[in-house]
């Protein structure tokens, strides 16, 4: 399951030396995700450790005000070496002269990712953060610990009579913007692509706003996700594709699958569990898929796993009617394989009235979930194991690969997520 989110004030304490604004908010600050305390800290100088931190609520709560809609939405594979990603997402920016924690956060569509790392000592501070880990907390619930900890924060302003501070101003933006869905959408895409609110490219966001229209919102997210800038004319390549295209597939009906719920657990976790549901209902037990069993299971003509033609340069799958059009970006069978099952993937179990399913190289959690789902599929841990010893070799990774029809990473990925290899195998 996702991991709750709590930032606490322990205790309101008294200040005189800074401004009007962090004096008042002058706390014992502490901040909880699931059972991890990222304030965490050895205090060098008190030689004890303790679960909070003495700081100003104020400068943290006007950072993640600021940064609301980036914090919720953008990822982590865009900007990522560049100095304005880092000041939306790492909690150290919230600056004022605090020692923060070195915890980073992200958004992947439907839930929020949140890596912890330790702080080295420093001789610019007695503290030193001791807590390490990577939690998964769902939309709803940053959202309400966000919004829980801001509102402590103005109340806390309201009653010493600091009514009119640059908090109240962001955070009664932010309220406007979320109770107005017409308002929602754009702000949403913005930080997918990666701008502050109408701090980017508005004609983009406008064209993405019409194919969400056309093709459904969740369409224009995964496109902004994955190609920014050219997410609009990627839309329209698409679609030129997909006119020009006569591959056709058809996906198993009747299982009665229920759909799934991304944001309440790890994507890739119910990837693995939707993945062994269907292998289930299908009576496959662990055991590798030819690719002739695939074409079956999918309604493909042989020659598709093979490529031919243009590459398109996403994987799409298009509901028209009756008819499911295919699209594929993969060239060898291996990876074909592996990108239908992603599709595959995101129609049986993504329940939504978008036209298209797409599989891209973001990490939005549909995406997550996708890979997951194929991976598990197509290479059950179950069936690895009855192939590979407790300390398989290079020739054995490869010889399970060969026999499952997967890469050789794929395999490695399973057999680290299953605990039979060192993560850093995967380097």
């Amino acid at each position: 399951m996702a991991d709750p989110f709590e930032i606490d004030v322990a205790a309101w304490l008294a200040d005189d030396l800074h401004c009007a604004e962090e004096a008042a908010t002058m706390a014992d600050l502490r901040i909880r995700v699931g059972q991890c305390v990222a304030t965490r800290v050895e205090d060098l100088r008190a030689r004890a450790t303790r679960e909070s931190i003495h700081v100003s609520a104020y400068p943290l709560a006007l950072w993640l005000a600021t940064n609301w809609w980036r914090l919720r939405w953008e990822g982590s594979a865009y900007r990522v070496d560049h100095s304005d990603w880092k000041l939306s997402h790492m909690m150290s920016a919230s600056g004022s002269g605090y020692v923060w924690p070195p915890l980073v956060m992200y958004g992947d569509g439907d839930g929020v990712h949140l890596d912890m790392k330790r702080s080295t000592p420093s001789s610019e501070s007695d503290l030193r953060f001791i807590e390490r880990f990577k939690a998964y907390v769902s939309g709803a619930d940053f959202e309400f610990g966000v919004a829980d900890f801001v509102d402590r924060v103005l109340d806390r302003l309201n009653a010493v009579q600091l009514l009119d501070t640059d908090l109240h101003k962001v955070w009664h933006t932010i309220r406007a913007e979320r109770a107005d869905t017409s308002l929602t959408w754009p702000r949403k895409l913005e930080a997918t692509l990666g701008f502050d609110p109408e701090a980017g490219d508005q004609d983009l966001v406008l064209s993405l706003v019409a194919v969400a229209d056309r093709r459904g919102e969740g369409v224009a997210e995964e496109l902004a996700a994955a190609a920014h800038d050219t997410a609009a004319s990627l839309a329209d390549r698409i679609g030129v594709l997909l006119s020009e295209s006569g591959d056709t597939w058809r996906p198993p009906e009747g299982l009665a699958l229920e759909p799934v719920q991304l944001g309440e657990d790890r994507p890739y976790e119910i990837g693995y569990r939707k993945a062994m549901e269907l292998r289930n209902r299908l009576d496959l037990g662990s055991r590798p898929l030819a690719d002739v069993q695939v074409g079956e299971l999918f309604g493909l003509e042989p020659a598709l796993l093979e490529a031919s033609g243009e590459p398109s340069p996403v994987g799409v799958s298009e509901r028209n009617g009756s008819v499911n059009h295919l699209l594929l970006k993969s060239s060898g069978s291996i990876d074909r394989r592996f990108e239908i099952a992603r599709l595959a993937a995101d129609r049986l179990f993504v329940s939504n009235d978008d036209d298209w399913s797409l599989a891209t190289r973001s990490h939005t959690a549909r995406q997550q979930f996708q890979r997951a789902f194929a991976a598990e599929f197509l290479c059950p841990v179950q069936g690895i194991k009855m192939f590979a010893g407790a300390n398989p070799s290079v020739d054995e990774v490869e010889g399970v690969a060969a026999e499952f029809r997967v890469s050789p990473f794929t395999v490695q990925r399973q057999m680290v997520n299953a605990g039979l290899l060192n993560p850093s195998t995967l380097g």
